[in-house]
């Protein structure tokens, strides 16, 4: 299990780290809050193992939240396991929440090396429109991005985003899936235009972070 850079964004009072998962080579980023040091989970794929293994040798906090970007299981897999250890909060878009919970939907059901799976949550929190919520005392923006799925989610934290699988470096978005929608896709595109600035620090669902430039997307 590959671990990713550290990335100290100081201004904001917390830490981004991630780790590469083993299935599609999904990204799982961790965001800490260096006070509290609570911590935040974005895209829990297989490695919510070695997550865990983690916080506990960096005597860290516990994991306030857990945030989909959407709801393919690269992406989700982690995050019974993880709901099963710390008392967390899910924040995820309707579609994704509803779709995580089939696994017909969340894909789980055709890949052979992983086994079944479906995620039900008691109470999640449920974003419908852009919005903005604290967890782990860290302010967040999201914005809804359909298209790759339809609760395809981004989101913000003062200079960085999160950006699942809408938008990669030098990888085309995969818009070939039964509920892809490519139209969907071409306006949630044109809104990240609208609202990231030039060194925005962009943390995808595959391969590593990246800086922002205009003309990216």
């Amino acid at each position: 299990m590959q671990h990713k850079p550290t990335f100290i964004l100081f201004e904001n009072g917390f830490q981004v780290y991630g780790f590469t998962n083993k299935v599609f080579t999904s990204s799982t980023w961790v965001i800490e809050n260096q006070t509290s040091k609570e911590v935040v989970v974005i895209d829990p794929g297989d490695s919510a193992t070695n997550i865990v293994n983690q916080l506990h040798s960096a005597s860290t906090g516990k994991i306030s939240a857990i945030i989909l970007t959407h709801e393919h299981f690269d992406h989700c897999s982690g995050v019974n396991y993880l709901s099963e250890l710390y008392p967390l909060s899910l924040i995820a878009t309707d579609d994704c929440h509803k779709n995580i919970a089939i696994p017909g939907r969340n894909h789980s059901l055709y890949y052979d090396g992983l086994e079944t799976f479906s995620i039900k949550h008691p109470a999640p929190i449920i974003i419908e429109n852009e919005t903005s919520i604290k967890a782990a005392g860290i302010s967040f923006t999201f914005i809804p991005t359909p298209g790759h799925t339809p609760g395809s989610l981004c989101i913000m934290a003062g200079n960085a985003v999160f950006t699942g699988d809408t938008f990669m470096e030098n990888t085309p978005t995969p818009l070939k899936f039964h509920n892809s929608n490519r139209q969907l896709y071409n306006k949630s595109i044109q809104r990240l235009k609208e609202v990231l600035k030039p060194g925005t620090a962009v943390f995808p669902g595959h391969g590593d972070a990246f800086t922002y430039k205009e003309g990216m997307i």
